[in-house]
């Protein structure tokens, strides 16, 4: 209790002197090129009140412009001192000092670089000189992520690892490990780690097996006692034959595949099962683990000629079972994926969920990326990897026009190159009075909702609908969060729109479509996207995000 005192009383005396500020002088700004990198209008701008409203957002400087512009940043002067004649008008909400001139900032400190850096103690890190599963949890499901999207996330070592001090995340096509035949006729059966690849032809003689490794007759046979058996003895794949024989091998499909229609014996152990038949095999294979995202049919999908089944493998994992905070700094260095279609997140969800489902509980997006070289708005503006986005989601329900992210979402163009060809750091400084979103230092979006998060979204709703009430200012994003790091592809949602302009090949899929649907068109299409992720050169490695580093420091009184 005398912690909690102390931290109050600090916090009002550093707020009561970030309020009196110090004037430091008449300063050049320029149109093109900003000396501070946020801006906002008052019609009844004062000193006090631009300090008061740059220190809430923890800047350690306030410019104020043109009688109503209130300019923050952690730097001044970039074009040097202006005569103090030039910071000549009155402020537009009175009193005795100058509120600057034309392009002319009057420039003051506010004592916010105290409540910041020097409070800060480092509670995560990994520099990924190995894949620390006591850190991160791999997310085994097939639910999509919520958006519709066409990936199906595994524990595989190909979509996750470390290599030389980079973590990698990597998509791949699911019928390239699992046979093109998977995506009609193959199950997703995650709660049970098993996947079932279809029905394939053996060689017909005891001496030419299509799995030429181990093998084991059983009256008790089942999928899972042959895929058990298959493991243990380090085998990738278990075919199971005539009720009662299992196979295993490390590759499948020599000798092509059958119709479902000939795999029909019974399993002798489970006669709700099927076992292949003569010299027919039902193929199975790991998941590598169970499910652990029931959402959205995330744990059983059955594939069938009307319902495509995801067409790409790829990686999640998560800090939810071991790591979470509130109120901090979040760094990464990162590398984004190149390759059309490709939508890499790294991003924070809630621990506990205590205003209620999604976006009542908040989503904080450090960074998002679309991975198109060449993917435009209606309107021209670039959308690709070129672009970095950072957006939080709130709102009392995730229907349009109750999720009031687009309030709260910035996007910033790269100055050389794109996000895909070098690495980039991205960082969000998260306190009780703001969020602060930066790449390469450069502050691309800032959040401080001067009467909270239900007044910014003004959703014309009644109070009693708020889900918030009684809450802090900064609720929902007053809570524990966890990271999460994902690449995934496609969506129906909407991050990929209808109208954007790809090229030299339009989007394959409408969004209007279901999800089978649009992943069936998505894999129809694969000559055209497929060349941009580059398979063939770099080991794929250009369509992985790659992460050199993640760090958390916490704030020691918050």
């Amino acid at each position: 209790m005398a912690f909690f005192w102390t931290s109050l009383v600090l916090l009002t005396v550093l707020r009561q002197a970030a309020s009196q500020g110090a004037y430091l002088g008449c300063y050049v700004d320029q149109e093109d090129a900003r000396d501070f990198p946020y801006v906002m209008t008052w019609s009844d701008l004062t000193p006090q009140k631009c300090i008061r409203h740059c220190a809430d957002l923890g800047y350690a400087y306030a410019g104020l412009q043109y009688a109503v512009e209130c300019f923050c940043g952690d730097s001044y002067g970039t074009y040097g001192p202006a005569p103090e004649s030039d910071c000549h008008h009155a402020c537009s909400g009175g009193g005795a000092h100058a509120c600057g001139g034309g392009w002319r900032n009057s420039v003051w400190s506010t004592g916010a670089a105290v409540l910041t850096e020097d409070r800060l103690e480092l509670v995560f890190e990994d520099n990924f000189d190995t894949l620390d599963l006591s850190k991160w949890q791999p997310e085994i499901t097939a639910g999509g992520g919520g958006n519709e999207e066409f990936q199906l996330y595994l524990n595989h070592p190909e979509n996750l690892y470390v290599q030389d001090g980079t973590l990698f995340l990597k998509p791949t096509l699911s019928a390239g490990r699992y046979g093109e035949k998977f995506l009609v006729d193959g199950v997703i059966n995650l709660r049970e780690n098993m996947l079932y690849l279809g029905c394939y032809h053996d060689g017909g003689s005891l001496d030419s097996r299509d799995l030429s490794g181990d093998r084991m007759t059983s009256a008790d046979l089942t999928p899972r006692l042959c895929l058990d058996h298959c493991s243990a003895g380090g085998y990738t794949y278990a075919g199971l034959q005539y009720g009662t024989e299992c196979f295993c091998g490390d590759s499948f499909g020599q000798f092509g595949a059958a119709p479902e229609s000939e795999c029909t014996t019974p399993c002798a152990g489970d006669a709700g099962q099927v076992c292949g038949n003569g010299w027919k095999n039902s193929i199975y294979t790991s998941a590598g683990g169970r499910c652990t995202l029931e959402n959205w049919n995330g744990c059983y999908m059955a594939g069938s000629p009307s319902q495509h089944l995801p067409p790409v493998l790829s990686a999640r994992i998560t800090t939810a079972r071991s790591f979470s905070f509130r109120y901090g700094k979040v760094e990464v260095q990162a590398k984004m994926p190149t390759g059309d279609w490709i939508w890499p997140a790294i991003w924070l969800l809630p621990q506990a969920w205590v205003y209620g489902d999604w976006p009542k509980s908040g989503e904080i997006d450090i960074v998002e990326t679309r991975g198109n070289r060449n993917l435009y708005a209606s309107w021209g503006a670039s959308l690709g990897v070129d672009v970095t986005t950072s957006t939080l989601h709130w709102g009392p329900s995730g229907v349009w026009p109750y999720n009031g992210f687009v309030k709260t979402r910035a996007e910033k163009e790269a100055h050389t190159g794109t996000y895909g060809s070098d690495f980039h750091n991205w960082t969000m400084v998260w306190t009780d009075q703001y969020l602060k979103f930066s790449v390469d230092d450069e502050v691309m979006l800032t959040v401080s909702p001067p009467h909270g998060f239900w007044a910014l979204g003004d959703f014309g709703l009644p109070d009693s609908d708020n889900p918030w009430i009684g809450a802090s200012r900064l609720a929902p994003f007053d809570q524990d969060f966890y990271l999460i790091m994902n690449v995934a592809t496609g969506g129906t949602n909407g991050f990929f729109m209808d109208d954007y302009v790809n090229m030299p090949y339009p989007k394959p899929w409408s969004n209007s479509q279901s999800r089978s649907q649009a992943m069936e068109h998505f894999w129809q299409a694969r000559h055209q996207w497929l060349p941009t992720w580059d398979p063939n050169a770099n080991n794929g490695e250009d369509a992985a995000m790659q992460v050199k580093s993640v760090k958390v420091w916490k704030f020691r009184d918050l």
